[in-house]
């Protein structure tokens, strides 16, 4: 006990920096991909389905929405049970969504898999990895978040790229498949996330 109860007092050092390490490929694997296959996934829904570009676009629609229409209450829940929690919760549900997203033979399939399963997933894991980072940051935790954040952005550079090539390599279900594994990360962070509790 007396290990995890000195994190307490050594904000902005230390054990501090591997949570911004996890916070970025938090953020690269749920807001990165979640905005950065938005396009590849309408694209590919048309042909793989055969549908319109409305209809190709709904799952995507949908997986935005619910990301941010859950966000009051991933907030709740992350206050209520800790970042730890919250984290794993959604890396799990990621995991659940893109996973099964990958074994769709209707549109309907993906819309509930990757639309909101995987949608209620990306928003926990969003506010859970944007969140720790209080806890473990005081007078540097405009640089922390700043560095944390700059996952979604290189997640937004590199997913679009890396997405299109295993659609083009593999096809739908084999390219879902591969990316599914990429949200270990959130597994990762989630056990990095353990909040230490105040001590004399």
């Amino acid at each position: 006990m007396g290990n995890i109860r000195s994190l307490e007092i050594t904000k902005d050092k230390g054990y501090a920096w591997i949570i911004v390490l996890t916070s970025f490929l938090s953020h690269f694997a749920n807001v990165g991909f979640s905005f950065g296959i938005a396009g590849n996934l309408t694209i590919i829904y048309q042909e793989f389905f055969k549908v319109d570009l409305q209809q190709g676009s709904l799952v995507g629609s949908v997986h935005i929405g619910v990301l941010f229409l859950f966000g009051p209450l991933t907030a709740a829940i992350v206050k209520k049970f800790g970042c730890q929690v919250a984290e794993l919760f959604g890396g799990v549900l990621i995991l659940v969504g893109v996973g099964l997203c990958a074994f769709s033979t209707a549109l309907w399939h993906a819309v509930v898999s990757y639309g909101v399963i995987a949608g209620i997933g990306v928003s926990f894991s969003y506010t859970a990895s944007s969140q720790i980072l209080a806890v473990y940051f005081d007078k540097l935790k405009y640089l922390a978040f700043s560095l944390a954040i700059f996952g979604y952005y290189i997640g937004l550079m590199t997913w679009p790229i890396f997405s299109q090539f295993l659609f083009d390599k593999f096809g739908y279900s084999k390219a879902m498949g591969i990316m599914t594994s990429f949200h270990v990360l959130h597994i990762i962070a989630g056990i990095s996330f353990f909040e230490p509790k105040g001590g004399n």
